[in-house]
């Protein structure tokens, strides 16, 4: 599934701006990473409050079904384990019958996150200091908008 992968950060949002709300919406930024990726026993072997939930699975019509929740969903909600599974079911795209057969053939794995929020300005400094690693941003203007196009940071080695 994920291979010897035990952090995974991803931050890509397209925005389009107008340039008078650029400063308030961006005035900090919340990045939940991930970590600590398990395979899990089966579709029930993970923790409300714990863990994050990443299932697969291959739908009665072949179609392979994917869908994740981070791991203060089901807590929020207030939901089980089985609720938040067919949550997740739904949320993958499946409108079929939810069975046991269905919930058996899911490939489970579980994650936990910290959550880091970072001010705009912490963030600028954080590209100036690390202009070395191999990163792309880039920003366009257009009729007075402002377009975020990319924000990756390939690896942080």
């Amino acid at each position: 599934m994920f291979g010897p992968l035990n952090l995974l950060l991803i931050l890509y949002i397209p925005l389009e701006l107008d340039l008078g709300t650029v400063p308030f919406l961006l005035s900090f930024h919340k990045v939940s990473l991930l970590t600590n990726f398990e395979d899990a026993e089966d579709y029930l072997d993970w923790e409300i409050g714990v863990h994050g939930i990443w299932i697969e699975f291959v739908d009665d019509h072949n179609r392979r079904r994917t869908a994740t929740f981070l791991p203060e969903v089901a807590e929020e909600q207030g939901w089980t384990k089985e609720e938040t599974i067919d949550s997740c079911l739904r949320k993958s795209g499946f409108n079929g019958r939810i069975t046991d057969r269905i919930r058996s053939r899911i490939v489970l794995t579980r994650y936990q996150s910290v959550k880091c929020i970072i001010t705009y300005q912490e963030y600028l400094q954080y590209i100036v200091d690390n202009s070395n690693l191999n990163t792309k941003h880039e920003n366009r203007k257009s009729n007075s908008k402002l377009y975020f196009d990319e924000f990756t940071i390939d690896e942080l080695n």
